[in-house]
């Protein structure tokens, strides 16, 4: 028979006090810790359940985060600082042809194997774009594609026009710089800047509403089974089972370890979306000014007496890459080129253009450059190994689903048998 009388109350004890609120449920015992059995079990199930599948999604966020958004705008920026930087040794084939330069310098002066570097780094940074691009970037893609096939043609013709000594090289080149800075850039900007979203979109939906309620339910489930561990405390008048403890404890590991990761992949995204993100970025803008920088100089060394519009340009440029590169260790490196395209100035505006070109390949302006470029490709490869080791930080804060599932089924069942257990003289 169900034993359903109420014992006469004891005062003093914490047990008598459980006692006294566990007899104000309406129901019969036998009935009441099957309810509660199947209660506890199942909102333990539904946590864990909703715990592993939140768990399941923000991993593949990071994984996209990483790919379609890290991924794209890294190609996309790799592909403007490189076809920036073949536009600059490219011009420099627009007078190579007409001074003689020392065979220890042919490499100095815009060489093909230089330009043909920068341009296969471009293509394959487009590849890397087109490899980790969604549907919504191919449009994008398409047109980067086609102009950068369009961008070699006409720098082609340029440097065999600059060759044989025809001034159309010129025009050709013109158009091809062009090209690449109304078209390219901005595309690539464009496609920069989708990426750069997503890696911020990925930081707020990791810890957004759904993981919000994943650690809520968790909670909620853990409080169930504390909840009812004191409810058949005070009906049986016996302490807790040594099984409603663990499955207190498995509820409440598998709460902290999903607020934990999920903490520490929002922690990880938000800084690589903020602080890596621009430093990586600002270092890429920074070798984009500079190669900018030199097209402006070696353009206005092309234009034989008349760049002087151009040398504006460069100055403008240049006043904006010294605000770049401001307190950095790149100030120095920048400063020495710059002055060495003021020696090329000044040489051209006084009526030397051959002295003028000759620095602007193979003197101070060349070798100042030089050093400057590869100074900044050094910031910009550890600002990039700097940003995958953050992305890294949030895959490797990703929670395998099996881990809240596995809590919360052994949390279920060492709940469900420890309460059955102890209603089993309730027959």
């Amino acid at each position: 028979m169900s034993t359903t009388i109420r014992p006469a109350p004891s005062a003093g004890s914490v047990l008598d006090a459980i006692e006294r609120r566990a007899w104000r449920i309406r129901l019969p015992t036998r009935r009441l810790i099957v309810v509660l059995a199947g209660a506890t079990a199942g909102a333990v199930i539904v946590a864990s359940l909703t715990a592993a599948w939140v768990a399941a999604r923000n991993n593949a966020t990071i994984h996209e985060a990483r790919v379609e958004g890290l991924g794209v705008a890294s190609a996309a920026t790799q592909f403007r600082t490189s076809l920036a930087a073949a536009d600059a040794e490219a011009f420099g084939s627009l007078i190579s042809g007409g001074i003689a330069i020392p065979p220890a310098d042919q490499n100095a002066a815009g060489s093909e194997e230089t330009y043909a570097t920068h341009l296969e780094d471009a293509s394959k940074a487009l590849a890397d774009a087109a490899l980790a691009g969604t549907s919504d970037d191919a449009r994008d893609l398409r047109a980067l594609s086609a102009g950068l096939t369009e961008y070699s043609g006409l720098v082609e013709s340029a440097r065999a026009n600059s060759l044989q000594g025809f001034p159309v090289g010129a025009s050709y080149m013109g158009l091809a710089h062009q090209l690449a800075s109304n078209e390219l850039v901005p595309t690539a900007n464009h496609l920069r800047r989708e990426g750069e979203q997503r890696v911020a979109s990925a930081a707020k939906s990791v810890s957004g509403p759904l993981g919000v309620l994943a650690i809520v339910l968790l909670m909620v489930a853990a409080l169930a089974v504390i909840g009812a561990s004191a409810v058949i405390a005070g009906r049986t008048r016996r302490m807790l089972h040594p099984a409603l403890v663990a499955a207190a404890v498995f509820a409440l590991v598998s709460t902290a370890v999903m607020a934990f990761g999920i903490a520490r992949q929002f922690t990880q995204l938000r800084s690589a979306a903020t602080n890596e993100v621009d430093t990586y970025f600002d270092t890429n803008d920074i070798s984009y000014a500079l190669a900018q920088a030199r097209v402006n100089e070696i353009s206005a060394v092309a234009a034989r007496g008349s760049g002087a519009p151009l040398y504006d340009q460069f100055h403008q440029g240049t006043e904006t890459l010294d605000d770049l590169v401001e307190g950095t260790d790149l100030a120095g490196p920048v400063k020495r080129y710059e002055d060495g395209a003021a020696a090329v100035e000044h040489k051209d505006m006084a009526g030397d253009n051959q002295g003028a070109a000759a620095i602007a390949l193979t003197g101070d302006s060349a070798t100042g450059y030089q050093a400057a470029a590869d100074a900044v490709t050094s910031d910009v490869e550890q600002a990039g190994d700097a940003l995958a080791d953050r992305i890294d930080g949030a895959e490797a804060a990703s929670i395998p689903p099996l881990v809240p599932l596995g809590l919360g089924a052994l949390a279920a069942g060492l709940a469900a048998a420890g309460i059955l257990y102890r209603g089993r003289r309730y027959r």
